[in-house]
Order: C-alpha cells, then structure tokens, then sequence
C-alpha cells in the first residue's frame, strides 16, 4: 500500500476535495496524516497559517505532492 511510503521529516501538500494543507509531515498515527508548521490552502483566499499538530483523516486525501528540495 503506498501509505507505507510517505515522506516523513519533508515537506509536503496534502491535497483533499476542496481545500489543500502543505506542512512537513511528522508521523503517521493510524488513520492518520500529521503535519506540523502547516498552511491552509483553499481556492480564492490566501494561505492561512495554522497553529500545532494538523491531523488529517487519510481517507480525505486525494493525493500528496512532496516539495522539491531547496537549492537543488
């Protein structure tokens, strides 16, 4: 499964029906995404900062984009 396979300890945008999350990935916990110095992204609005640990249900992500490394 490609779960097993997430690029934890990088950067990453988790992208879901209507609205995108990009933070670094910090663990899997179950079922779960989570994602720390995270920003919300929804169409029309600017990024919005959020505060903590972000959870996201894996069944609500659509698909994952990894940033390239900087400088590289």
């Amino acid at each position: 499964m490609w779960w097993r396979r997430l690029p934890i300890r990088q950067r990453v945008l988790v992208n879901m029906k209507d609205r995108a999350i990009a933070g670094i990935l910090l663990r899997q916990a179950g079922d779960w995404l989570v994602l720390a110095d995270a920003e919300l992204h929804e169409p029309g609005a600017r990024p919005a900062p959020m505060d903590g640990e972000i959870y996201i249900d894996r069944p609500r992500v659509a698909f994952i984009q990894v940033a390239a490394p900087k400088g590289g």
